[in-house]
């Protein structure tokens, strides 16, 4: 309703714009009061635009359409979904508080996404993973991708591995390792940590590979003391060395 009005009174506004001119020049030299007049209502259509053009940039500010779920609704639907969906040898989080502070550091990277994200390092796509676990019955297929690492198909190992060690853990971060740069610990440092065959499964705690640094750059946003414990071994300390 509040929309059909504005692009009414958007319409109303460009049409006084268009007769504007031809007004003006019956005006001058005769009643200066429609002048006026004129003036006036060409002010209030101004702050019509005003107010439209600010509309638009708080629906921007707050996700445009509105057709999203809002991010704390998101991280919930999400975690409610992935670990529900995505258990026993294909579960990818240990607890709901280390989910949630994965999909928090996610949105705070900027990688929310888009409804229906079918791949790219985003929490929607990471939903959409979850929620075809369970339509499809086929958690093989989809739960390693709907977890941090994003199995390949909601990014790779590398691009949730280091974006999450960027935003949970900076100390480690800015060593030498990874240079402080996203760029460098997707190219340099990430590559050269070995993979497994099998998929991300948070079982897996330990050994020189990328699914142990996962597991503890995930466990190191369950609560505030969290880092402290796991942001060396997400680094590559013990229990994720040789």
């Amino acid at each position: 309703m509040r929309r059909s009005v504005a692009k009414s009174r958007c319409s109303i506004c460009k049409l006084a714009g268009r007769m504007m001119n031809d007004f003006l020049l019956l005006a001058r030299g005769t009643n200066t009061s429609l002048t006026v007049v004129l003036l006036l209502s060409a002010f209030g259509c101004a702050n019509i635009a005003g107010i439209e053009d600010a509309t638009r940039q708080t629906n921007q500010s707050m996700g445009g359409t509105g057709s999203s779920q809002s991010d704390a609704s998101l991280c919930a639907t999400y975690c409610d979904a992935v670990l529900a969906d995505c258990t026993g040898d294909f579960s990818v989080y240990a607890s709901r508080d280390t989910c949630m502070g994965v999909c928090n550091q996610l949105r705070l990277a900027g990688k929310t996404g888009t409804p229906g994200d079918q791949s790219g390092n985003t929490v929607y796509c990471r939903l959409t993973q979850a929620t075809s676990a369970k339509s499809t019955g086929e958690p093989t297929d989809y739960c390693f991708a709907a977890g941090p690492g994003g199995g390949d198909i909601c990014g790779t190992n590398c691009e949730g591995y280091c974006v999450l060690l960027q935003q949970t853990c900076p100390i480690e971060f800015s060593t030498a390792q990874f240079n402080n740069s996203l760029a460098y610990c997707l190219t340099n440092a990430c590559p050269s940590i070995p993979t497994l065959d099998a998929g991300f499964n948070a079982e897996q705690q330990s050994g020189n590979n990328i699914n142990c640094r996962l597991y503890h750059v995930s466990a190191a946003n369950a609560d505030s003391q969290a880092p402290g414990t796991h942001c060396p071994h997400a680094a590559g300390a013990a229990p994720c060395a040789d």
